[in-house]
């Protein structure tokens, strides 16, 4: 498992890794977002199941502030390198300079965007920067006319790098939502405050501060409207790791995954009430004193109603991910159980579906179903269940007739 900090995953990654994977992205003409989580963005993600869904789905998650540091040397989670997010920009600006990639910069206070721009063409002769626009007026209320003239704008700049700088979680979640509509960039990254740095108009910590974790110190003294900001970052943060390091003590529960195959070689795929984005397989936990094969024919015939089937096959590889502590929108006995376990630890079966039997599933909360090709899933299955599906379809084909 990747290193992970309550409940938000990390790469544990320095500036060269980092510089060399975003130079593979930018030649392999697909699309990549970059996050940079630092104490911050991670409690934001506590409450926020979309926005730590949109975090653990990023390319790089760039260990950016002392507090992950703190937080993985307590958790043993082996994160030793600090890759910033206002350092990493200034690096990548450097390699576009170099390798001539194009910049669009988006965000920033008042005009920011271009005395950033302005500022950086004096300093690097071959520097692109196609585009600098402070964008929104009001981040929290956008139409849909002012975004798409956003978007537009990047698109016919022709950047290849979208630097955003809104601060968390809306500039993670813009990027998420608008990526896919600006198919000219390669890469995607939320810079927070560090196009204000770039244009001087506001003052990054001195170099020895941040070298010893001490920024939050500074930003205190400088700026102290920043005072409750400052006291999540550190006080409510610690609590949390130690929180979360209790909550790493409990047992994960094994649980089974369903791919069910019917004759037509489609893949069901169920949704349930509770699944705010995407589709999944079905699934369930194993109970007391239940082997897996009894556990697999009860959630089948619970959420799906068939009990005409046959197992052909598990998968070679378990899946585990961590459950949150801060659990939303589920009801009050599920919250109550899930409660028990740290994570669940899930095996993928492979099942065949015989005979005509409808889909009837007996629990209430599924609220609709899909069978699909197996080149369909990634459009349909919710992202958080990334790795699972990664899984199933590396081997789903020796079960396809």
């Amino acid at each position: 498992m990747k290193p992970c900090i309550l409940n938000v995953d990390i790469n544990n990654i320095n500036y060269k890794k980092t510089l060399e994977k975003i130079e593979d992205f930018l030649d392999d003409k697909k699309q990549h977002y970059i996050v940079t989580i630092n104490p911050e963005i991670i409690l934001k993600a506590q409450k926020d199941a979309e926005y730590r869904m949109i975090l653990n789905n990023a390319d790089i998650s760039t260990p950016d502030g002392f507090g992950i540091i703190i937080g993985s040397f307590f958790l043993n989670q082996g994160i030793n390198h600090r890759v910033t997010g206002s350092d990493l920009t200034q690096k990548i600006i450097e390699l576009s300079n170099k390798n001539n990639y194009k910049i669009f910069l988006l965000g920033g206070m008042d005009n920011y965007a271009s005395i950033a721009k302005t500022k950086l063409e004096l300093r690097y002769k071959n520097l692109q920067i196609v585009g600098a626009e402070s964008g929104f007026k009001n981040i929290n209320q956008i139409s849909k006319e002012e975004n798409n003239k956003i978007i537009e704008q990047i698109k016919n700049s022709g950047a290849q790098i979208l630097l955003i700088g809104y601060g968390a979680p809306f500039q993670e979640k813009w990027i998420y939502k608008n990526l896919k509509n600006i198919p000219n960039i390669s890469l995607a990254i939320g810079v927070g405050g560090t196009i204000d740095f770039i244009a001087e108009k506001t003052k990054r910590a001195p170099k020895i501060l941040r070298k010893i974790g001490f920024e939050w110190l500074w930003r205190l003294i400088t700026e102290p409207y920043r005072f409750r900001r400052i006291i999540n970052a550190t006080i409510v943060y610690c609590y949390n790791i130690i929180k979360w390091k209790i909550h790493l003590q409990k047992p994960f529960r094994n649980n089974a995954v369903s791919v069910i195959i019917n004759d037509e070689n489609k893949i069901l795929i169920i949704k349930e009430i509770y699944d705010k984005i995407g589709y999944r397989l079905p699934q369930g936990g194993i109970e007391k004193n239940e082997s897996y094969e009894d556990s697999i024919k009860r959630e089948i015939r619970e959420e799906t109603g068939f009990t005409n089937i046959k197992i052909l096959g598990v998968a070679s590889r378990t899946s585990s991910h961590y459950w949150p502590m801060y659990w939303k929108n589920i009801p009050p006995h599920h919250k109550k159980y899930n409660e028990k376990f740290c994570g669940q630890k899930q095996t993928i079966y492979f099942i065949q579906k015989i005979g005509d039997e409808k889909f009837n599933p007996e629990e209430k909360e599924i609220i609709d179903h899909k069978w699909v090709n197996k080149n369909e899933l990634y459009k349909y299955i919710s992202p958080i269940k990334k790795d699972i599906l990664k899984i199933a379809l590396n081997e789903i084909d020796k079960y396809l007739k």
